[in-house]
């Protein structure tokens, strides 16, 4: 693969924005591509290299999807399973409804919300916020159970399950929590907990070893600062604690938690663009990667996600959303040079990850920005860069 207008994309990123960042790229299984610029360190000027972990945030989404669809593929549980048949608290789940004169009320659901339903974000679980009366329950729920100092992943579903949902179960898109309770549910059905899952059946078989769900788990200085934008335009450390990835805090998220490194955020992408099986070890099989990828949103749901397009999304034109995943329904809407079909996430930092089946193509990345305002930026020239290399 060209390098020479990939290392100049890298360092042109530098000059606009990250203090650091990173990219590898696969095809056919194989490191085509690994490159580094700036800075995992700034102040320090330590500079970021092959052994640089980055908060991923949501890109552990594409790690939660791999486990959970491995534990479906034993037939531990069938993807339109109700949720409560395997976590009893999610049991006589209300709705939020407004009654047209500005109240608001609850309602039951029509039905339980299924498995399918918080992998494909229409369980009516939201995150925080202030957009819905649920998005401000669970900035509530959050508050309270940070006052009592750490909580494990189990511990806070079990909160979750109390607050009446934004819509009806699969009625709608909305991007929340609703990961966070597919981690509970590998917990129960596992009988592990998400870490030690991941570290087993995942990471072990892959070769992965840098990384995890904890700060105590990684040599001192190679995790990159988190920075954020000055008034100024200029980027500082980002002085907010970083409170839940230490070990006492306890909380393993599913939906955000996990500390990578580049080079491993690519081992997953490339095990998911080559069918599965990589190196001679078998992850996931398929025609489970080819369900992952399939769009599941239709009706008022695809319109949501449409809408997501015009505010703060429209990188994702042209895109569907498929088990956990972004996945590509047009490219003639998105204006990429990708495949149909290609699929992945970002995380809220600065992270990708992208996997294309038809060109057995991975590409992973990284820099640390919060609010990452240069998503749309740098993800689209990364990916049309080495989608023009092929």
């Amino acid at each position: 693969m060209e390098r020479e207008h990939l290392d100049q994309l890298l360092e042109h990123f530098i000059q606009v924005g990250p203090k650091g960042c990173g990219a590898v790229v696969t095809h056919r299984g194989k490191v085509v591509y690994e490159q580094y610029a700036g800075y995992a360190d700034a102040e320090k000027k330590i500079a970021a290299d092959a052994d640089t972990l980055y908060r991923i945030y949501s890109c552990t989404k594409v790690v939660t999807v791999i486990a959970v669809m491995q534990l479906y593929e034993q037939g531990k549980f069938l993807l339109n399973d109700p949720i409560e048949n395997y976590l009893p608290e999610f049991k006589n789940q209300k709705v939020y409804v407004h009654d047209g004169n500005g109240a608001g009320k609850t309602v039951p659901a029509k039905r339980p919300v299924t498995i399918r339903d918080l992998l494909s974000m229409r369980s009516g679980i939201t995150g925080r916020g202030r957009a819905s009366v649920t998005e401000l329950e669970v900035d509530k729920m959050f508050c309270a159970l940070e006052e009592k100092g750490g909580y494990s992943e189990r511990e806070m579903v079990k909160e979750l399950a109390k607050i009446p949902l934004s819509f009806q179960p699969g009625s709608r898109f909305c991007y929340g929590l609703s990961h966070d309770v597919i981690g509970a549910l590998i917990e129960e059905v596992s009988g592990k907990s998400l870490g030690q899952y991941f570290a087993d059946e995942i990471f072990k078989p892959l070769n992965i070893s840098s990384g995890g769900f904890f700060r105590e788990d990684i040599r001192e200085g190679k995790l990159a600062v988190l920075y954020t934008w000055a008034p100024d335009g200029c980027l500082l450390p980002y002085e907010r604690p970083d409170y839940q990835i230490n070990a006492s805090h306890k909380l393993e998220s599913a939906g955000a938690g996990l500390l990578l490194t580049v080079k491993d955020m690519a081992k997953i992408a490339t095990v998911l663009a080559v069918g599965g099986t990589l190196n001679g070890v078998r992850i996931l099989g398929r025609k489970t990667i080819d369900l992952i990828r399939r769009n599941q949103l239709e009706g008022q749901a695809m319109r949501d996600f449409r809408s997501a397009w015009k505010n703060g999304w429209e990188f994702l034109e042209g895109y569907g959303y498929g088990l956990g995943v972004r996945t590509l329904i047009s490219p003639e809407d998105s204006g990429v040079n990708g495949s149909p079909g290609e699929f992945g996430w970002g995380g809220v930092a600065g992270t990708f990850i992208l996997a294309d089946p038809e060109e057995e193509l991975a590409i992973a990345y990284a820099h640390q920005i919060v609010p990452n305002n240069l998503e749309g930026y740098c993800h689209p020239r990364l990916k049309q860069a080495v989608y023009g290399a092929l």
